[in-house]
């Protein structure tokens, strides 16, 4: 018998990626006949998302003749990504969790190996083949963090053949925006508050993840196609890319070793002083912007306590 899924969809202003991924979604849970929900988290703080979808996909004619229930939990105020998820897995009725972002629009036969992954004990997390936008020399599933120059920077593993499942079996991290879980493991291990409202909190679990001995698996089989940044294509692309730069620079002070925390405030320093030098105001606004985040970044750390050290992590196959 197949186990049914929740797949958890965090939302904001997003019902034209609703509009076009919602349906296949359907349709493939329905196909599969497991008893799968899907449960919408409306993170616009006004409802608006929640009265489009009984609007546009009015029950019963749309989602109970799918034999998918749908539901949509609304928060009272906007709080982010991780808020979001958060609400939609104390939400989900079934073990199985499959975060799945608006912006990700998926193949037949998706679900099935990231179900058949976590049969293994050893497996915490699966997640499949995501290109971005389609393109198979994006393959967003296989980025990996890397240290160089005193600074976090994340790789990408470049184009893989299609018939790829002998070169791959573990990713870095559970890619946010489509990876399955177990339910228990979302609720014992969040994502940090330390980079909310979004971005890198995902690489940030998958390290903890790994520093524990856990895997997240890799399969090749599991296919899907990314609009990136298309779920918060209403934030500025400005503030996103100060998100992404301010969160390389906590997740440096939460989990590099003493050796890797000198190098990088040395490189911290110097790269201030080009930047200060050369009035780069949008660099400065981010070394700022995570110097706001400083107590939380060192209580972090202190959280997090002794484990396998960052260096042994970005430097290990």
């Amino acid at each position: 018998m197949r186990q049914s899924v929740s797949v958890v969809v965090p939302a904001l202003e997003d019902s034209e990626l609703l509009e076009r991924n919602l349906p296949p979604l359907l349709a493939i849970l329905a196909a599969r006949g497991a008893g799968d929900e899907v449960v919408v988290v409306d993170d616009t703080g006004t409802g608006a998302l929640a009265a489009w979808l009984v609007a546009r996909f009015p029950p019963p004619a749309s989602f109970d003749a799918a034999c998918v229930e749908v539901r949509c939990v609304v928060r009272e105020e906007n709080g982010g990504f991780q808020l979001a998820v958060r609400a939609g897995v104390e939400a989900a009725a079934h073990e199985l969790v499959l975060l799945l972002n608006p912006d990700v629009r998926v193949e037949a036969g998706f679900l099935e190996p990231l179900v058949d992954a976590l049969d293994d004990p050893r497996v915490v997390a699966a997640t499949g083949r995501l290109l971005l936008a389609g393109d198979p020399s994006h393959v967003e599933s296989l980025l990996r963090p890397r240290w160089r120059d005193g600074f976090l920077r994340m790789r990408e593993h470049g184009a893989l053949p299609d018939d790829d499942a002998a070169l791959e079996s573990r990713a870095w991290f559970p890619l946010g925006g489509f990876f399955l879980a177990r339910k228990r493991e979302l609720k014992r291990q969040r994502f940090d508050p330390l980079y909310a409202p979004f971005y890198l909190e995902d690489v940030d679990l998958g390290f903890e993840w790994r520093a524990q001995g856990r895997v997240v698996a890799y399969r090749h089989d599991s296919r899907a196609s990314h609009d990136h940044r298309g779920s918060i294509g209403s934030s500025a692309k400005g503030c996103v890319d100060i998100a992404i730069a301010r969160n390389s620079l906590l997740f440096a002070w939460k989990h590099a070793d003493a050796d890797l925390l000198r190098e990088h405030l040395d490189a911290l320093e110097a790269h201030v002083g080009r930047a200060w030098a050369a009035g780069d105001k949008d660099a400065l606004v981010v070394v700022a912007a995570a110097l706001d985040e400083l107590s939380a970044a060192s209580k972090a750390r202190a959280r997090r306590g002794a484990g396998r050290a960052l260096r042994d992590l970005l430097l290990e196959p």
